[in-house]
C-alpha cells in the first residue's frame, strides 16, 4: 500500500490481487449489458451507473477496502474527527456501484455520503484524470490530479467521503471505462 499524503488526511492507494481484478472484470462485462440499476444525482454528461452484484468477488473487494481502512487510521487518525455521533459505532459497507463511462462523458465535482469512499479502476481503455480538490490551510483551492491509464487497472484509492473529486477524459475512444466506487458508513441500524 502507498500512502499519498495531502495537506490534511490523505489518500491510500493499493493494488487489487490479480485474481480479484479478473473476476470483477468478468462480472462488470455481464452487468453493463443490462439497463442501468442506479440513479445518479450527478449533473452534466454523466456515465451510466450499475449496482455491483453481491458475489464472492464483491466480498473480496470489501475485504481489501477494510484492510486499507485499518492501514489508514494509524496514519491519519481520521475517525475521531467524525464527531457527529454521541458514541462509537461500527462501520458498514454500502452497496458498491459501477461507472460505465464513455470518453465524451465526465463526472463533475462531487462528494459522497458516508465516512470513507473508494474508487477502483477495472477497465481503462483511454486516459482520464481523477482529481481531488480541497482547500489548503490559507483557503486556496488545491487540485491533486492522477492521470488514470491502463497501468491503473486494479488500483484502488481510499479517501474521506467528503473529499471533493471529479473525473474527465483526455482522449477519445469507442470503448467504455469501468470503475467501481463505494462508500463506508457508520452502522447506526441497531441504535435506539
Amino acid at each position: 500500500m502507498n500512502f499519498i499524503n495531502l495537506s490534511n488526511y490523505g489518500v491510500v492507494e493499493h493494488q487489487l490481487p490479480n485474481k480479484v481484478l479478473l473476476s470483477l472484470k468478468k462480472q462488470l462485462g455481464d452487468i453493463i449489458k443490462d439497463k442501468p440499476t442506479m440513479k445518479s444525482d450527478l449533473i452534466g454528461n454523466k456515465p451510466l451507473h450499475y449496482f455491483l452484484k453481491d458475489t464472492k468477488d464483491t466480498k473480496e473487494l470489501t475485504n481489501v477496502v477494510s484492510k486499507m481502512i485499518d492501514a489508514y487510521e494509524p496514519q491519519y487518525n481520521y475517525l475521531p474527527s467524525n464527531t457527529m455521533l454521541t458514541k462509537s459505532v461500527p462501520l458498514v459497507f454500502n452497496r458498491p456501484w459501477v461507472n460505465s463511462m464513455s470518453s465524451d462523458q465526465y463526472i463533475s465535482n462531487h462528494k459522497h455520503d458516508g465516512v470513507y469512499s473508494y474508487s477502483c479502476w477495472i477497465d481503462v481503455p483511454y486516459k482520464t484524470i481523477f482529481e481531488f480538490s480541497y482547500n489548503n490551510i490559507i483557503g486556496h483551492m488545491i487540485q491533486q490530479d492522477y492521470i488514470i491509464d491502463k497501468s491503473y487497472e486494479g488500483r484502488i484509492f481510499l479517501f474521506p467521503s467528503l473529499l471533493t473529486h471529479c473525473t474527465y477524459t483526455l482522449e477519445k475512444s469507442k470503448k467504455k471505462r469501468l470503475c467501481i466506487s463505494g462508500n463506508v458508513s457508520f452502522n447506526t441500524d441497531k441504535l435506539v
